[in-house]
């Protein structure tokens, strides 16, 4: 079972680019990749109509807390 919290920065930008929390989510659950900080957070890449949502995040078990989110051109990723 996965659980879900936000920081109140990734709050603030899913506000601003208009992105809903089951879209963050999904990339977490469904990404088309995952890469690796180097401060160990992880970053869930997913593609949605020709642009890459990236989700930064910490994972402590069953626990993600989601740190920021945004989108990248796919000629980026």
């Amino acid at each position: 079972m996965f659980e879900f919290r936000y920081t109140k920065h990734s709050e603030e930008k899913l506000l601003e680019r208009k992105l809903s929390k089951s879209m963050v989510e999904d990339a977490i659950k469904n990404p088309h990749r995952i890469d690796t900080t180097r401060f160990g957070r992880k970053i869930a890449n997913k593609i949605i109509d020709g642009k890459v949502l990236r989700v930064i995040y910490e994972q402590y078990g069953n626990l993600y807390i989601v740190v920021t989110v945004y989108y990248i051109m796919k000629d980026r990723y």
